[in-house]
């Protein structure tokens, strides 16, 4: 449930900040306010709302309040095919632990630590900044961890010609 109905909700751990579609707060009745912020993605800026005295719980888990940025999602709805009310982002998704697991249809979000690997896990430990070191041709790098992407692992130029 988000402002008390129910939604689709799009974790991504890749975005900074948790955001909410504009639309689906104004559909909800929540009042958005106007701010001078501005949301950039590669290609494009937009203006940011703000839901004002918001209140974002992972029940048992995390409660947030404060403001929400609020965007308009209508793009990436239509792009992933259903629509999305809110983008848990980075900034609530690094203080808890995901466990996802497809053949039982479960997703657990838990307090940061609550997670206990079983006999025979592998264990890899994440750096600052949602990272995990790796070894490709005998060479260290550094591989960001983004649940929201959808494509291969791309190595940057310096990998390339080094």
């Amino acid at each position: 449930m988000v402002f008390g109905h129910p939604a689709t909700v799009l974790l991504d751990n890749g975005t900074d900040r948790t955001v909410a579609d504009a639309g689906f707060a104004q559909r909800a009745g929540i009042a958005l306010r106007n701010s001078s912020l501005a949301a950039s993605t590669g290609q494009s800026r937009f203006a940011v709302q703000l839901v004002e005295e918001a209140s974002l719980t992972l029940p048992h888990t995390l409660t947030a309040q404060g403001e929400i940025p609020a965007i308009d999602l209508a793009r990436m709805s239509r792009a992933l095919g259903r629509p999305i009310a809110p983008v848990i982002g980075g900034d609530l998704l690094n203080r808890v632990a995901v466990m996802v697991r497809p053949s039982k249809q479960r997703l657990a979000i838990v307090g940061s630590g609550g997670i206990t690997p079983g006999a025979g896990a592998a264990v890899i430990p994440v750096e600052n900044g949602n990272q995990v070191k790796a070894e490709i041709d005998g060479k260290l790098v550094h591989l960001k961890i983004d649940l929201g992407f959808r494509g291969a692992i791309r190595l940057n130029d310096s990998y390339l010609t080094a």
